[in-house]
């Protein structure tokens, strides 16, 4: 409804409304200052209870002023910078050393199916609980342990990842691009071209691009979700086209992830991509948890949700328990969209897994949260370590080997042959250097 409908009071509560339940919040958890923003909400709620609606209006115009402008204060005791310079340089620790991997095999093929797969299927699982806390799963189902109805690939998570391999057959490695901030933006550009529809930071993202900002303002401009799982639910393909090459993937997940988020936000996707990426050479998933870690600022507190959860893990004597004990940190101060807990629950799930994919599946979904995104990334993880053939037919036969999305042009796909032109885009992206400035 808009600000000049005759039903003003109803406008400002609904303004009221998304700013104490979302927004100001959102904020605040990036790292912002948002005192000043509070003190005039506090005003313009007053103003609401005298039925005072158009002074409640003018103070919500001031409410968000004072949002846009709010200084970036951080985090007392974290080190988090936005720029890909700083993120290397907070995360620049000593890297393990992973074994070569044959890019032109077919075991190459065969992992990147195997992830593709493993996306599609996290995805369609987790789908029909999406938004769903624990409790709520476990009333209604009990133990998740097969597809909730008939399986559907469409979803806004694939439709990214489409587009990101869709653009590097199209303009190349690094999408034709000199540099970072270009490569961004060509990529942005082909969200704007082919999507017709986005949520939460993406769609922010939009918006701004359409209004002539480019990333990473278009990231950061008016974007409260800049923190949560958008980027992150779309790190695969980053990794996917980086085989056992961490840092090329970093920098692949970084170009994509500052079109819609900032910092938090992107090291979401980055630590997803770099798990990806080393699948392909390292099946044991609790060294692959901790070779993320070395390509994230190590004093982030993304760096932390992950360390906790994986110290709560060890002292637990299952996922249930662990579960618990993670949510009291990690998931009922944030928003169920978030990056923070939606790792959490990743995390617990490739654990207790213990490299098991339908068990790492159902205990990702069983935690709750967005769990679309988390069993899809899950599933991704493990598609890679196992391969295609090794995933349970259980589980991929009922996908039918399509990938369909709302991405327009590209709506009706086979996963195989999709993976094979990811393969195709990855050998020439292995070919370049690090980064777009070495081509």
């Amino acid at each position: 409804m808009p600000w000049w409908n005759e039903d003003r009071e109803k406008f400002v509560q609904d303004e009221i409304r998304s700013l104490k339940t979302r927004k100001l919040k959102a904020w605040l958890l990036k790292g912002y200052e948002t005192e000043e923003a509070e003190r005039l909400l506090a005003q313009a709620e007053n103003f609401l209870s005298s039925g005072e609606h158009n002074k409640a209006l003018k103070a919500l115009a001031e409410v968000n002023h004072a949002l846009r402008y709010a200084p970036y204060v951080g985090h007392e005791g974290f080190q988090e910078p936005a720029d890909l310079e700083g993120i290397v340089a907070a995360s620049a620790g000593p890297k393990t050393e992973l074994p070569s991997f044959e890019i032109d095999s077919d075991i190459y093929y065969d992992r990147t199916y195997g992830g593709w797969l493993g996306k599609c299927i996290g995805g369609a699982f987790g789908m029909p609980v999406e938004g769903w806390k624990y409790e709520r799963i476990k009333t209604e189902y009990g133990e998740l342990q097969d597809y909730i109805g008939k399986p559907s690939t469409v979803n806004d998570d694939t439709a990214y990842e489409i587009l990101f391999v869709h653009a590097l057959e199209e303009f190349g490695p690094f999408f034709g691009a000199g540099s970072m901030e270009e490569a961004s933006r060509i990529l942005a550009l082909e969200w704007v071209e082919h999507l017709p529809r986005a949520f939460t930071a993406e769609r922010v993202a939009i918006d701004n691009l359409l209004k002539g900002y480019v990333p990473p303002e278009s990231g950061t401009h008016d974007n409260p979700y800049s923190e949560w799982i958008g980027a992150q639910m779309k790190g695969e393909a980053p990794g996917f086209i980086a085989p056992a090459s961490p840092e090329l993937a970093r920098t692949y997940a970084y170009i994509d992830g500052i079109i819609a988020h900032e910092r938090n936000g992107v090291y979401g996707e980055i630590y997803d991509a770099v798990l990806v990426a080393a699948a392909y050479v390292e099946s044991d998933v609790r060294k692959l948890i901790e070779i993320g870690l070395e390509y994230v600022p190590e004093k982030s507190r993304l760096a932390k949700v992950v360390t906790d959860t994986l110290e709560i893990c060890d002292g637990s004597k299952d996922w249930e328990e662990a579960r618990e004990q993670v949510a009291a940190s990690w998931i009922y101060d944030y928003h169920q969209v978030h990056t923070f807990p939606n790792l959490a629950n990743v995390i617990t799930g490739l654990i207790f897994g213990e490299g098991d994919f339908e068990r790492a599946l159902a205990i990702t979904n069983m935690c709750g949260l967005d769990t679309d995104c988390t069993v899809g990334q899950t599933g991704g993880i493990m598609g890679v370590i196992l391969g295609a053939g090794a995933i349970p037919a259980k589980w991929k036969d009922p996908i039918e080997d399509r990938l369909d999305s709302f991405v327009i042009g590209m709506e009706h796909l086979k996963i195989s042959d999709f993976a094979r032109r990811t393969c195709e885009a990855g050998k020439k992206c292995m070919a370049q250097g690090l980064t777009p400035e070495s081509q």
